[in-house]
Protein backbone atom coordinates (compact mmCIF):
# COMPACT_ATOMS: atom_id res chain seq x y z
CA UNK A 1 0.00 0.00 0.00
CA UNK A 2 1.54 3.35 -0.87
CA UNK A 3 2.09 6.12 1.68
CA UNK A 4 -0.70 8.43 0.60
CA UNK A 5 -3.46 5.82 0.77
CA UNK A 6 -2.42 4.97 3.77
CA UNK A 7 -2.29 8.59 5.37
CA UNK A 8 -5.11 9.10 2.99
CA UNK A 9 -7.66 6.94 5.74
CA UNK A 10 -5.94 7.24 8.65
CA UNK A 11 -6.96 10.92 8.23
CA UNK A 12 -10.20 10.59 7.31
CA UNK A 13 -11.99 10.61 10.72
CA UNK A 14 -9.77 13.46 11.65
CA UNK A 15 -10.62 15.41 8.14
CA UNK A 16 -14.43 15.03 8.09
CA UNK A 17 -14.59 16.75 12.01
CA UNK A 18 -12.53 19.44 10.76
CA UNK A 19 -14.72 20.28 7.93
CA UNK A 20 -18.16 19.99 9.51
CA UNK A 21 -16.49 22.40 12.44
CA UNK A 22 -15.10 24.59 9.74
CA UNK A 23 -18.62 24.51 7.68
CA UNK A 24 -20.79 24.60 10.78
CA UNK A 25 -22.11 21.52 10.01
CA UNK A 26 -21.82 20.00 13.58
CA UNK A 27 -24.91 20.25 16.02
CA UNK A 28 -24.85 19.52 19.43
CA UNK A 29 -25.19 16.92 21.71
CA UNK A 30 -28.09 15.54 23.80
CA UNK A 31 -29.17 12.38 25.37
CA UNK A 32 -31.39 11.39 22.30
CA UNK A 33 -28.50 12.30 19.98
CA UNK A 34 -27.60 9.08 17.59
CA UNK A 35 -24.31 8.60 16.07
CA UNK A 36 -23.13 5.86 13.62
CA UNK A 37 -19.28 4.47 14.61
CA UNK A 38 -17.18 5.15 11.78
CA UNK A 39 -16.42 1.84 9.66
CA UNK A 40 -12.69 0.70 10.48
CA UNK A 41 -10.02 1.26 7.52
CA UNK A 42 -7.72 -2.02 7.39
CA UNK A 43 -4.18 -1.35 6.14
CA UNK A 44 -4.38 -5.14 5.11
CA UNK A 45 -6.46 -6.99 3.10
CA UNK A 46 -8.28 -9.79 4.28
CA UNK A 47 -9.66 -13.00 3.00
CA UNK A 48 -12.82 -13.45 3.73
CA UNK A 49 -14.22 -17.41 4.36
CA UNK A 50 -16.54 -18.95 6.39
CA UNK A 51 -14.43 -19.74 9.01
CA UNK A 52 -13.88 -15.72 9.64
CA UNK A 53 -17.36 -15.39 11.37
CA UNK A 54 -17.60 -17.04 14.94
CA UNK A 55 -20.70 -18.46 16.63
CA UNK A 56 -22.27 -15.31 18.95
CA UNK A 57 -24.25 -17.16 22.28
CA UNK A 58 -27.67 -15.57 23.10
CA UNK A 59 -26.46 -16.12 26.83
CA UNK A 60 -28.23 -14.14 29.58
CA UNK A 61 -26.59 -10.63 30.60
CA UNK A 62 -24.05 -10.97 33.00
CA UNK A 63 -23.82 -8.54 36.00
CA UNK A 64 -20.48 -6.94 34.85
CA UNK A 65 -21.54 -6.83 30.74
CA UNK A 66 -21.59 -3.35 29.93
CA UNK A 67 -24.29 -1.39 29.70
CA UNK A 68 -26.62 -1.66 27.11
CA UNK A 69 -28.58 0.75 24.42
CA UNK A 70 -31.82 -0.09 25.98
CA UNK A 71 -30.50 0.43 29.61
CA UNK A 72 -28.59 4.24 28.34
CA UNK A 73 -32.12 5.12 27.32
CA UNK A 74 -33.65 3.81 30.63
CA UNK A 75 -31.16 5.90 32.83
CA UNK A 76 -31.50 9.29 30.84
CA UNK A 77 -35.51 8.25 31.14
CA UNK A 78 -35.25 7.96 34.86
CA UNK A 79 -33.25 11.11 35.71
CA UNK A 80 -35.78 13.09 33.84
CA UNK A 81 -38.51 11.57 35.54
CA UNK A 82 -36.63 11.98 39.10
CA UNK A 83 -36.68 15.85 37.99
CA UNK A 84 -32.33 15.66 38.41
CA UNK A 85 -32.15 16.08 34.64
CA UNK A 86 -33.99 18.06 31.70
CA UNK A 87 -34.07 17.79 27.95
CA UNK A 88 -31.27 20.05 27.77
CA UNK A 89 -28.93 18.09 30.02
CA UNK A 90 -25.95 16.85 28.63
CA UNK A 91 -23.97 13.75 30.15
CA UNK A 92 -20.16 13.51 29.99
CA UNK A 93 -19.72 10.09 31.59
CA UNK A 94 -22.61 6.93 32.02
CA UNK A 95 -21.29 3.83 33.02
CA UNK A 96 -21.68 0.56 34.80
CA UNK A 97 -21.31 -0.04 39.06
CA UNK A 98 -19.41 -3.12 38.88
CA UNK A 99 -21.32 -5.24 41.57
CA UNK A 100 -18.94 -6.73 44.35
CA UNK A 101 -17.01 -10.04 43.89
CA UNK A 102 -19.23 -12.12 46.16
CA UNK A 103 -22.62 -10.94 44.47
CA UNK A 104 -21.32 -11.82 40.93
CA UNK A 105 -19.82 -15.14 42.32
CA UNK A 106 -23.29 -16.06 43.91
CA UNK A 107 -25.32 -15.27 40.62
CA UNK A 108 -22.74 -17.83 38.85
CA UNK A 109 -23.21 -20.76 41.17
CA UNK A 110 -26.76 -19.97 41.92
CA UNK A 111 -28.37 -17.57 39.06
CA UNK A 112 -29.19 -15.12 42.23
CA UNK A 113 -30.49 -11.33 40.84
CA UNK A 114 -27.74 -8.81 41.06
CA UNK A 115 -28.72 -5.18 41.18
CA UNK A 116 -27.86 -3.38 38.05
CA UNK A 117 -26.63 -0.10 38.99
CA UNK A 118 -24.83 2.94 36.96
CA UNK A 119 -22.90 5.91 37.79
CA UNK A 120 -24.23 9.02 35.28
CA UNK A 121 -23.09 12.68 35.08
CA UNK A 122 -25.24 15.24 34.06
CA UNK A 123 -25.43 18.94 32.82
CA UNK A 124 -28.33 20.93 34.78
CA UNK A 125 -28.50 24.78 35.33
CA UNK A 126 -26.81 24.16 39.57
CA UNK A 127 -23.74 22.92 37.81
CA UNK A 128 -22.67 19.19 37.33
CA UNK A 129 -24.42 16.15 38.88
CA UNK A 130 -23.91 12.61 39.69
CA UNK A 131 -26.12 10.12 40.30
CA UNK A 132 -26.76 6.53 40.87
CA UNK A 133 -29.49 4.68 39.02
CA UNK A 134 -31.13 1.45 40.31
CA UNK A 135 -31.96 -0.12 37.16
CA UNK A 136 -33.03 -3.42 38.07
CA UNK A 137 -35.88 -1.51 40.65
CA UNK A 138 -36.38 1.49 38.10
CA UNK A 139 -34.63 4.61 40.46
CA UNK A 140 -32.50 6.60 41.23
CA UNK A 141 -31.17 6.03 44.63
CA UNK A 142 -28.57 9.13 45.17
CA UNK A 143 -27.65 12.64 43.72
CA UNK A 144 -24.82 14.79 43.94
CA UNK A 145 -23.32 17.69 42.64
CA UNK A 146 -19.72 17.35 41.36
CA UNK A 147 -16.83 19.54 42.90
CA UNK A 148 -14.88 18.75 40.36
CA UNK A 149 -14.45 18.66 36.51
CA UNK A 150 -15.60 16.43 33.33
CA UNK A 151 -15.02 15.50 30.66
CA UNK A 152 -15.31 17.98 27.90
CA UNK A 153 -18.20 17.83 26.05
CA UNK A 154 -18.38 18.50 22.43
CA UNK A 155 -21.61 21.07 22.98
CA UNK A 156 -19.07 23.03 24.77
CA UNK A 157 -15.93 22.00 22.52
CA UNK A 158 -18.11 23.79 19.64
CA UNK A 159 -18.75 26.77 21.88
CA UNK A 160 -15.72 27.60 22.66
CA UNK A 161 -14.71 27.67 18.79
CA UNK A 162 -17.24 29.45 18.17
CA UNK A 163 -16.93 32.34 20.77
CA UNK A 164 -13.35 32.74 19.40
CA UNK A 165 -13.90 33.65 15.92
CA UNK A 166 -16.80 36.37 16.95
CA UNK A 167 -14.63 37.93 19.44
CA UNK A 168 -13.44 41.66 18.40
CA UNK A 169 -10.20 41.82 19.91
CA UNK A 170 -9.46 38.09 18.29
CA UNK A 171 -10.73 38.88 14.83
CA UNK A 172 -8.00 42.16 14.99
CA UNK A 173 -5.41 39.87 15.81
CA UNK A 174 -6.42 37.76 12.82
CA UNK A 175 -6.40 40.84 10.45
CA UNK A 176 -2.67 41.59 11.62
CA UNK A 177 -1.84 38.10 9.82
CA UNK A 178 -4.02 38.86 6.66
CA UNK A 179 -6.30 36.40 8.14
CA UNK A 180 -9.97 37.24 7.94
CA UNK A 181 -12.20 35.35 10.66
CA UNK A 182 -14.22 33.43 8.10
CA UNK A 183 -10.60 31.90 6.17
CA UNK A 184 -9.83 30.11 9.97
CA UNK A 185 -11.22 27.28 11.96
CA UNK A 186 -10.14 26.70 15.77
CA UNK A 187 -9.39 23.01 17.58
CA UNK A 188 -10.22 23.75 21.47
CA UNK A 189 -7.59 22.46 23.59
CA UNK A 190 -7.99 21.68 27.37
CA UNK A 191 -6.00 24.59 29.01
CA UNK A 192 -4.37 22.46 31.89
CA UNK A 193 -4.01 23.94 35.44
CA UNK A 194 -1.02 25.93 36.00
CA UNK A 195 -2.56 27.00 39.63
CA UNK A 196 -3.09 30.85 38.35
CA UNK A 197 -5.09 32.98 40.48
CA UNK A 198 -6.97 34.16 37.42
CA UNK A 199 -7.65 30.69 36.14
CA UNK A 200 -9.13 29.68 39.98
CA UNK A 201 -13.31 28.21 39.47
CA UNK A 202 -13.28 28.59 35.80
CA UNK A 203 -13.06 25.27 33.37
CA UNK A 204 -10.99 26.83 30.40
CA UNK A 205 -9.98 25.61 27.23
CA UNK A 206 -7.00 27.11 24.96
CA UNK A 207 -7.75 27.75 21.09
CA UNK A 208 -5.39 27.81 18.72
CA UNK A 209 -6.29 28.41 15.06
CA UNK A 210 -5.67 27.56 11.50
CA UNK A 211 -6.21 28.68 8.12
CA UNK A 212 -8.72 26.89 6.16
CA UNK A 213 -7.18 24.94 3.20
CA UNK A 214 -8.90 25.89 -0.57
CA UNK A 215 -7.49 23.29 -2.27
CA UNK A 216 -5.47 20.86 0.14
CA UNK A 217 -6.79 17.81 2.21
CA UNK A 218 -4.53 18.74 5.18
CA UNK A 219 -6.27 21.10 7.89
CA UNK A 220 -3.52 21.42 10.21
CA UNK A 221 -0.96 23.06 7.33
CA UNK A 222 -1.38 26.36 7.97
CA UNK A 223 -1.07 27.27 11.98
CA UNK A 224 -1.73 30.57 13.17
CA UNK A 225 0.97 30.75 15.50
CA UNK A 226 1.49 32.88 18.36
CA UNK A 227 -2.15 33.89 18.65
CA UNK A 228 -3.94 31.95 20.88
CA UNK A 229 -7.78 32.60 22.96
CA UNK A 230 -8.24 31.50 26.28
CA UNK A 231 -12.21 30.40 26.90
CA UNK A 232 -14.27 30.05 29.69
CA UNK A 233 -16.64 26.97 29.24
CA UNK A 234 -18.72 27.98 32.09
CA UNK A 235 -19.64 31.59 30.97
CA UNK A 236 -18.88 31.02 27.02
CA UNK A 237 -16.71 33.55 26.77
CA UNK A 238 -13.18 34.82 25.80
CA UNK A 239 -11.24 36.10 28.80
CA UNK A 240 -8.02 36.76 27.79
CA UNK A 241 -6.55 36.43 24.07
CA UNK A 242 -2.50 35.64 24.33
CA UNK A 243 -1.26 37.52 20.94
CA UNK A 244 2.94 36.72 21.52
CA UNK A 245 4.31 37.32 17.89
CA UNK A 246 3.61 37.89 14.26
CA UNK A 247 4.94 35.07 12.21
CA UNK A 248 4.07 34.28 8.50
CA UNK A 249 1.40 32.10 8.21
CA UNK A 250 2.55 28.76 6.02
CA UNK A 251 2.04 28.60 2.20
CA UNK A 252 2.56 25.13 1.61
CA UNK A 253 -0.78 22.93 1.49
CA UNK A 254 1.34 19.77 2.38
CA UNK A 255 -1.70 17.68 1.91
CA UNK A 256 -2.10 13.91 2.72
CA UNK A 257 -3.37 12.18 -0.50
CA UNK A 258 -1.77 10.30 -2.82
CA UNK A 259 -2.09 12.82 -5.49
CA UNK A 260 -0.49 16.13 -3.37
CA UNK A 261 2.19 13.45 -2.12
CA UNK A 262 3.35 12.59 -5.64
CA UNK A 263 3.37 16.57 -6.66
CA UNK A 264 6.22 17.22 -3.74
CA UNK A 265 8.23 14.21 -4.06
CA UNK A 266 8.14 10.15 -5.82
CA UNK A 267 5.83 7.71 -4.40
CA UNK A 268 7.43 4.84 -3.14
CA UNK A 269 7.16 1.59 -5.50
CA UNK A 270 3.73 -0.10 -4.47
CA UNK A 271 4.29 -3.14 -2.07
CA UNK A 272 1.92 -6.83 -2.78
CA UNK A 273 -0.69 -6.61 -0.53
CA UNK A 274 -0.51 -8.46 2.45
CA UNK A 275 -3.32 -11.56 2.64
CA UNK A 276 -4.69 -13.26 5.99
CA UNK A 277 -5.80 -16.42 6.17
CA UNK A 278 -7.26 -19.06 8.54
CA UNK A 279 -7.70 -22.62 8.41
CA UNK A 280 -10.77 -24.15 9.89
CA UNK A 281 -12.38 -22.80 12.67
CA UNK A 282 -11.87 -19.46 15.03
CA UNK A 283 -10.01 -20.29 18.11
CA UNK A 284 -11.92 -18.47 19.62
CA UNK A 285 -15.63 -17.80 20.65
CA UNK A 286 -17.55 -14.83 21.95
CA UNK A 287 -20.16 -15.89 24.78
CA UNK A 288 -22.32 -12.23 25.61
CA UNK A 289 -19.52 -9.72 26.33
CA UNK A 290 -16.89 -12.52 26.98
CA UNK A 291 -14.23 -13.36 24.62
CA UNK A 292 -12.16 -16.41 25.21
CA UNK A 293 -9.32 -17.61 23.35
CA UNK A 294 -6.89 -20.18 24.55
CA UNK A 295 -6.30 -19.70 28.27
CA UNK A 296 -7.61 -16.11 28.20
CA UNK A 297 -11.05 -14.61 28.48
Amino acid sequence: MRRGKFMKAFNALSLSIALALANGTVGAESASTETKKAEPVSAVETTKTEAAKPAESTAALSPQDGLTADEYKQITTLLKASGGATDKSLYPLIELVEPDKAEVLKWKAEKTTVTRRAMAQFTTDKGVQEAIVDLTNKKVESTKTLDKETMVTFTEFISAMDVVLKHEDFVKALAKRNVKAEEAFCLPLTAGNFMLEEDKGKRLMKVPCYVKPTTSSNFYAKPIEGLYAVVDLRESKVIRIEDEVVLPVPQDDWGYTEEEIAKRAPLRPENNPAVLTQTGKPNYSINGSEISWDIWK
